[in-house]
């Protein structure tokens, strides 16, 4: 009975289903509620945060200098060199990457060769570091996000811990986060089939 790898696997299911009830009873309904959602509300407020603010950081601060600097290169050589740009201000990406996004850029601005460098330097900010930066400020600002939002969150979960220590409010909120705890997984072995491991 104990080398049936069906009976083993029921078992550790149970005693982390078991773990798991005494967690959430220590904790209580509110704290554990509020953490689940918080950790929802971390993901999902993180991920559109960064998702609108990486492309507002890129302009506000780093768009300016990278547009000045790009116009007096070629103001100075009179040559644009994508490829070398690309690989001064995002070469820690990888090179098929860049690659792509410089080839499809050399393309589309050839139209503005003949144009002044401000307005070149600002096509070659707007339609080559755009592209290749703001994908790595969005996972950024997504963790920074993701970090102070879970700190929120944490915060909020240890002040509705202390409901716990009320007379008749904490036993009622123990209780239910007891129920929460064993109907969060249900039963373990309702999910398995009974032929499994067999």
């Amino acid at each position: 009975m104990f080398k049936n790898p069906s009976f083993l696997f029921d078992i550790v299911c149970t005693v982390v289903w078991l773990l798991l009830a005494v967690r959430y009873a220590r904790k209580g309904f509110l704290a554990a509620s509020v953490q689940l959602g918080g950790n929802v509300f971390s993901l999902v407020g993180a991920r559109v945060f960064s998702g609108w603010a990486a492309a507002e950081v890129f302009q506000r601060f780093l768009a300016g200098s990278f547009r000045t600097q790009i116009a007096e290169s070629i103001s100075a050589g009179g040559v644009v060199d994508l490829t070398g740009i690309a690989d001064k201000y995002a070469g820690f990406l990888p090179e098929s990457f860049r690659a792509s996004i410089v080839e499809t850029c050399e393309r589309s601005i050839s139209a503005v060769l003949s144009d002044n460098a401000v307005v070149l330097a600002d096509a070659i900010v707007q339609k080559v570091l755009a592209p290749l930066l703001t994908p790595v400020i969005s996972v950024v600002l997504f963790f920074v996000a993701f970090a102070l939002l879970r700190m929120l969150v944490s915060m909020l979960v240890t002040v509705l811990g202390l409901v716990n220590r009320l007379p008749v409010i904490g036993t009622v909120n123990r209780w239910l986060g007891w129920v929460t705890g064993c109907s969060w997984p249900i039963r373990p072995m309702a999910f398995r089939p009974r032929n499994f491991w067999m």
